[in-house]
């Protein structure tokens, strides 16, 4: 079911891994994302239960006869599955039959935990799928590959991108859909993105408490606060409602897969400071928080210190999807005695390495330090070496290794 227009994307390789070692994999993430497209990539049949054609028919039928959703030739994918959350318990039960097919759910909306009964551990694997990164959108010319930092390897890179372009890149966003629209276009999509999911006709689990209004007011406050450790009673005072309404206004987004944090790094896979440590939250792609505080291009400029948290969530973004290859995690660190570094990058074997992020590349000498002296401070208290560190900015020309053996890359050199 392949597309020639279909642009590759970094988790291609990924699901199809995932697919020949799975039953069935959930391709999850935000509307838009290009999870349908994706997943048709491999796919042999296709079944949309969105697909309005004969007053919903497909929907319709599998109600009926929910067996039916596994008819058709593998790779098979069931899209939007969670408009019959059944799927889930009965896909789980064909693969405990020793069954031999191949499933790809995809979908934008978690389903109410209530109408699940099993996990689906073991059975059905997981892949989080979110906007393009700057590589996939071709923004980056990927002479930098991440995981050849780990390997302390040579890099060259040359970057021609403004600081123009980048607001642009955070004001357009990551959607497949807005690549070949005009800033003020995609500006316009965004916005109305945000309008769509805080619609309460379009929340099937809408609670007797919701209101869009409200659900604005908090969209409106993670956006103010991205990439910062905004703690609940902020945005409780922001937004004049109570912790346990915010918790399933959180609940809403998390659902939507609009939302998530960065967790806290710690030295030991065993810590419980990886669970205690405060954790950054931000909206999935710094363009929705642009478009929900209705920034420009013009107000970006006037507002750097703005500009840099969301280069900051672009960043994050990029990587979160970079590190997919390796099967990495992305933490922040924020250590009792108040001493931060932006990002831990670290791989499944306990390999690690530190970055700092920067809108401009100044002051290279000053990060440097910083960065040795909390790899110093992590060995003194049991870490091993950090097997690369980092500086990665907005608005610079080259990638180029220090004296110091300091990576200093901008985001559009940087893939992989």
């Amino acid at each position: 079911m392949k597309n020639k227009l279909y642009k590759p994307r970094i988790i291609d390789q990924i699901l199809q891994r995932y697919i020949n070692t799975f039953s069935a994999v959930l391709l999850e993430g935000p509307k838009w994302c290009g999870k349908s497209w994706t997943a048709k990539q491999i796919s042999n049949s296709y079944i949309n239960l969105t697909d309005p054609t004969n007053n919903f028919q497909n929907l319709k039928l599998l109600k009926l006869d929910i067996e039916r959703s596994f008819i058709g030739e593998f790779p098979r994918t069931i899209d939007e599955w969670e408009l019959l959350p059944s799927i889930w318990d009965a896909l789980r039960n064909k693969i405990d039959d020793k069954w031999e097919g191949k499933i790809i759910l995809t979908g934008s909306t978690k389903p109410e935990r209530t109408k699940v009964f099993h996990s689906g551990a073991g059975r059905i694997a997981s892949l989080k799928m979110r906007p393009m990164s700057l590589y996939e959108s071709n923004d980056s010319n990927g002479s930098v590959s991440l995981q050849d930092l780990f390997e302390h390897k040579k890099i060259i890179g040359e970057s021609n991108k403004t600081l123009g372009n980048l607001i642009d890149f955070i004001l357009r966003g990551g959607w497949p859909e807005n690549l070949d629209k005009t800033i003020e276009q995609a500006c316009l999509f965004n916005r109305n993105y945000i309008e769509a999911v805080s619609n309460e006709r379009n929340i099937e689990f809408s609670t007797s408490e919701y209101n869009k209004t409200t659900m604005l007011h908090v969209i409106k406050s993670i956006a103010r606060n991205d990439q910062t450790f905004v703690k609940n009673k902020t945005i409780m005072n922001e937004t004049n409602i109570s912790e346990p309404t915010l918790n399933k206004y959180f609940d809403i987004l998390e659902r939507f897969n609009l939302i998530e944090s960065l967790p806290s790094w710690s030295h030991n896979l065993r810590s419980n400071l990886r669970i205690k440590k405060s954790s950054k939250i931000r909206l999935i792609d710094p363009s929705l928080s642009c478009a929900a505080l209705g920034m420009t291009h013009e107000s970006l400029l006037n507002d750097l210190r703005f500009l840099g948290f969301l280069f900051e969530s672009l960043v994050v973004r990029d990587l979160l999807t970079y590190i997919n290859a390796f099967d990495g995690k992305l933490f922040h660190l924020n250590q009792d005695d108040n001493d931060e570094v932006d990002l831990i990058v670290e791989k499944p074997n306990g390999d690690w390495g530190i970055i700092e992020v920067k809108l401009g590349a100044s002051d290279i000498e000053k990060w440097e330090s910083k960065l040795d002296k909390l790899i110093s401070k992590m060995i003194n208290n049991g870490a091993k070496p950090a097997k690369f560190k980092a500086i990665i900015s907005g608005v610079s020309k080259y990638a180029y290794l220090t004296a110091k053996n300091t990576y200093v890359i901008p985001i559009t050199c940087l893939r992989e």
